[in-house]
């Protein structure tokens, strides 16, 4: 095969989300106390070191829509979940919190962590949350923890436990295809957005009556896309590969059959302008890419672009990669990334708007 470009955009078709809805995001949020406030359930940073990939879909209809009225949800989706960015993470350990003072009302530890994501569906039937936790909280609340990781459990049923309190660690459990947390509250039944207060049958854009505490609200706000992982691979990145934090080497040597320059990112929607690009130690354009999503809002997406290796291998030096989401005319997202070829070198940059 000639030493050609490779401009290659994969949707992943398993996580799709609703088309934005194009109304108001603005929400007003009252100064009232609500029944009960609720901590961060989770030992990471919004927007940095983990990302609310989808909230509760309050459409009661057979549409979707996130409390902003956009498609960062999926129909029926009653909890927020809390993304890390990969098994990686997962492995070396991130806490689950209670997110309010209770007494554990129910707990599931045992189940096998990745069942689902590696097409055992049949094996997560009836346990689509996996590991779990519920805790019941005074005057009806309830809050629902789920896909849990295997045996990380702390907590025992009928314990007391208290606000913060590290109760277990995210996994990779029961009917989902990424590592994350999902956090479900209730009240006397109902299914309740956190952050609004609304149940799901209010629809979005109410006036909200948020039920985080100031300090989980501070790191809370609403992220419609953002970068899940970027890297540099010698082959065609592979998603589960992705996903299990593979792709962390960065030796890559002068006879590496190709450089390929990989990014994942959530919340994707119709019209979305992205730009790759792969650059040489000289400063020459080695590959690039630019094109419009032309298909409905996509909850996770990925893309890559690359170059085979030239006759007589890669010059050694620094290699500079970029990614680009343009929205509505302005960058919404920007990743730069050096690397060396015959030698280790991992610099990025971001800079989001």
């Amino acid at each position: 095969m000639p030493n050609m470009l490779v401009r290659i955009f994969f949707i992943l078709p398993f996580l799709t989300a609703g088309a934005s809805a194009g109304a108001s995001s603005q929400v007003a949020f009252e100064e009232e106390t609500p029944e009960i406030l609720f901590v961060l359930p989770i030992d990471c940073i919004p927007g940095e070191t983990c990302y609310v990939q989808n909230y509760v879909d309050v459409e009661p209809n057979r549409r979707w829509r996130d409390y902003m009225c956009r498609g960062m949800t999926y129909d029926r989706h009653k909890g927020t979940d809390f993304r890390i960015p990969s098994r990686r993470e997962m492995d070396a350990g991130v806490s689950v919190f209670a997110a309010a003072d209770g007494r554990v009302k129910g707990i599931r530890r045992s189940e096998e962590d990745g069942l689902f994501i590696n097409g055992d569906k049949q094996a997560v039937e009836g346990k689509e949350c996996g590991n779990g936790i519920i805790i019941a909280h005074e005057n009806g609340w309830e809050t629902q923890y789920c896909h849990l990781k295997q045996n990380s459990i702390r907590v025992s049923r009928g314990q007391k436990v208290t606000s913060g309190m590290a109760i277990a660690s995210v996994g990779l459990s029961g009917a989902t295809e990424f590592t994350h947390l999902h956090f479900e509250v209730r009240h006397n039944g109902n299914t309740i957005d956190p952050f609004t207060g609304a149940t799901t049958l209010e629809g979005c854009n109410v006036s909200a009556l948020s039920h985080w505490d100031i300090s989980a609200r501070a790191f809370l706000n609403y992220i419609p896309s953002g970068v899940l992982n970027q890297g540099v691979a010698t082959d065609i990145p592979d998603n589960m590969a992705i996903e299990s934090g593979q792709y962390s080497s960065l030796q890559f040597e002068t006879d590496a059959p190709s450089l390929i320059y990989f990014v994942r990112i959530f919340g994707l929607r119709p019209g979305d302008i992205q730009e790759l690009s792969l650059t040489d130690p000289q400063g020459a354009e080695l590959a690039h890419n630019s094109a419009a999503h032309k298909g409905p809002h996509k909850a996770q997406f990925f893309s890559y672009i690359g170059k085979k290796r030239p006759e007589g291998g890669w010059p050694e030096g620094a290699y500079t990669v970029q990614y680009n989401l343009i929205r509505n005319g302005q960058t919404l997202l920007q990743r730069d990334l050096t690397f060396n070829v015959g030698e280790t070198l991992w610099e990025s940059q971001d800079n989001d708007e």
